[in-house]
């Protein structure tokens, strides 16, 4: 899973996600792209101007730490930034609230994830995500033993609806680079994990 591309002639620190080349013919169309040096931009479009960072509608540039390292950690952040933002654009958020959703509502909704493909679940701090089809789905454990549900019995069922389920510590550490760029919301660790493991 690639979220962006970097082109660069120098070493750069960046996480995995990121497609480092040498030049914009090897990126994956597509992905946003920062070009990484005065030197490299001015070959590829003679025109550029220090001004304009972005050179088409998803090429940026910046300059090498050499030559501006202020500008160049500006611009990488809010590359990276733009880059994971792209990637949860069209991810929903729903929280399954058990005091407002009428019984039918709550039936559908554990109806449509019991009979989706690749659900992926997620328990951390006594919040439950799951991700189906585009959509996080959210259930607070405490609401639960507060409606006095039997929150063993209703974690058992949602897992069995789940093709994965992520409950351990491991998985917020192996995602924590991209949750920090997210915000720290990690309800995305579900989807995340879907898109980098099919």
């Amino acid at each position: 899973m690639f979220v962006g591309n970097i082109v660069t002639h120098s070493n750069i620190n960046v996480d995995k996600y990121f497609k480092v080349v040498n030049s914009l013919d090897d990126t994956i169309d597509g992905l946003p792209t920062l070009i990484v040096g005065w030197d490299i931009v001015k070959t590829i479009n003679p025109n550029a101007d220090f001004i304009d960072k972005k050179l088409s509608e998803n090429i940026f540039w910046t300059f090498k730490k050499t030559e501006r390292r202020d500008i160049f950690e500006d611009d990488f952040y809010n590359f990276t930034e733009y880059c994971y933002g792209l990637l949860i654009k069209d991810i929903e958020y729903k929280f399954i609230d058990l005091i407002q959703l009428n019984e039918i509502e709550l039936k559908n909704t554990f109806r449509f994830i019991k009979k989706s493909e690749n659900v992926v679940g997620y328990l951390y701090n006594k919040m439950l995500y799951i991700f189906v089809e585009k959509t996080i789905y959210g259930i607070d454990l405490t609401l639960l033993k507060y409606m006095d549900y039997n929150t063993d019995d209703v974690l058992c069922k949602i897992k069995s609806y789940c093709s994965v389920f992520l409950d351990n510590k491991e998985i917020l550490i192996e995602y924590k680079d991209v949750i920090d760029m997210l915000n720290n919301e990690v309800k995305y660790i579900p989807f995340l994990y879907s898109i980098e493991h099919g």
